[in-house]
């Protein structure tokens, strides 16, 4: 089996309107760019559902690429407790994306949830919070988007 890539995923949420967005960079595992996704995503009605939402899109666009073996970091403790501990009945719509991301994690040979600090989270973050700028998703497979350019 490879040796598990690195993604890093953050989300952008404005809570008076309920908007979220996406942001998630793919390292190999020493640090060097591979790629770049960045979306709107539905409307969320709390800071968690968005974070959650983010896990799904985030394995959505792992798996679409292709990879089979990955870290996952999240800087929401709270979601990567709830991914990496047993599953328990939370019937809500955060309990269902919740299911969808432990379900989606058996389209990969290996699939891990990390913590990571907010400030260990730039580049995702940076991604995220410009998305609010874009209508359609981004997606950079060849070069870093030029806004974290200069962190590589």
């Amino acid at each position: 089996m490879p040796p598990p890539r690195i993604c890093r995923v953050n989300v952008g949420f404005l809570y008076e309107i309920g908007k979220a967005t996406i942001g998630a960079v793919l390292l190999d595992m020493d640090g060097g760019y591979v790629a770049a996704f960045s979306a709107l995503l539905p409307d969320c009605f709390s800071p968690l559902m968005a974070e959650a939402f983010v896990c799904k899109e985030a394995l959505s666009w792992l798996k679409n690429r292709g990879e089979r073996s990955i870290e996952l970091y999240t800087d929401c403790l709270t979601l990567q407790r709830y991914l990496t501990t047993p599953p328990s009945t939370v019937r809500s719509y955060i309990g269902y994306v919740i299911d969808s991301c432990r379900a989606a994690t058996s389209s990969f040979d290996f699939c891990s949830f990390k913590f990571i600090s907010r400030s260990d989270n730039y580049l995702a973050h940076v991604l995220a919070s410009t998305a609010f700028q874009h209508s359609i998703a981004m997606y950079c497979d060849l070069f870093p988007p030029d806004i974290i350019t200069t962190y590589f």
